[in-house]
This record gives structure tokens, sequence and C-alpha cells, in this order.
């Protein structure tokens, strides 16, 4: 399966444990043989999270660094651009219904590239279910799905 997961699922490349998510999830996905997917705006996203904890003296910049860069450099891991023309039009569509873009270009460039969006985010999944986004989304691809890892796995 074709999946796009979530900035969230990066976070332990920069040292960030997620309460209730496997620190080796990206490992696990890739021994199930899917196929897994980012959007290039999560690397921002990452190194966005990475810096705040920074100045929280929380991480080290280095690990930042050094993970950001790892994730930037997995070839096993497509990244799809938030630049692309399609992902930008889808995004704007949705930016009519989902108030954080960058939720937009990450939910766009799932549903135009991949089978499955996995994402803990609530938000994301709240409006998958205004009737207005499943149309949208059903227009691009009609099986397409939203799951969080518990669904996944």
């Amino acid at each position: 399966m074709r999946l796009l997961v979530d900035t969230t699922y990066l976070l332990p490349a920069i040292g960030v444990a997620i309460k209730g998510i496997s620190e080796q999830i990206v490992l696990d996905l890739r021994k199930k043989d899917h196929s897994l997917s980012i959007c290039t705006i999560s690397l921002f996203e990452l190194a966005a999270n990475g810096v705040k904890y920074v100045v929280e003296g929380k991480l080290k910049a280095e690990q930042v660094l050094r993970g950001t860069k790892a994730v930037a450099a997995d070839d096993t891991v497509t990244k799809v651009a938030y630049e692309d023309a399609n992902v930008l039009s889808s995004a704007i569509n949705l930016r009519r219904e989902i108030a954080d873009f960058i939720d937009c270009l990450i939910l766009s460039a799932a549903v135009i590239y991949c089978d499955v969006l996995m994402t803990e985010d609530v938000d994301i999944r709240r409006s998958a279910n205004k009737e207005r986004i499943r149309t949208i989304i059903r227009e691009i691809k009609p099986d397409f799905k939203i799951l969080s890892s518990r669904e996944l796995f």
C-alpha cells in the first residue's frame, strides 16, 4: 500500500518521542512492505518542531540537523513536493474547509500520490468527515483512506 505519513511519525528521527506511537513506526511500516512517502512540507515542520525543542533546551541543535538531514536523504521514502502544481491546486480547494494550509498540502499530496494518509492529526481527521472534503477526495481518488497508526496496525 502507498502511504503518505504525516510529520508526527518523523519526529523520532530528531529525538522526539510521541506518546502511544512506536519510535520504530517507520521501520515497522517498511517491514510490512508499505511504500512510504512524505510531503516535503513535512521536512519544514520537522525542523520547526525541532527548533522549538532546541530553544526550550529539550533537544540539541545537532539532533535536529542530523535527523532532518537523514529523513531528507532517505531514498526509501518518496518525497512529494508541496510545490507540485497538482498538490497546490488541490490544497487550495481543501483550504476552503481546513484552516491549516500545511495540513491541506499534506492531505493533498496524499490523495494525489498515495492510497492512504497516515495521521494522528485530529483536525485533519475531523475535517475529512465534512461533505465538501469527502467530495474533493472522491473526485481525485474514490478509495482513498485516512488512517491512524492504530487503524493501520
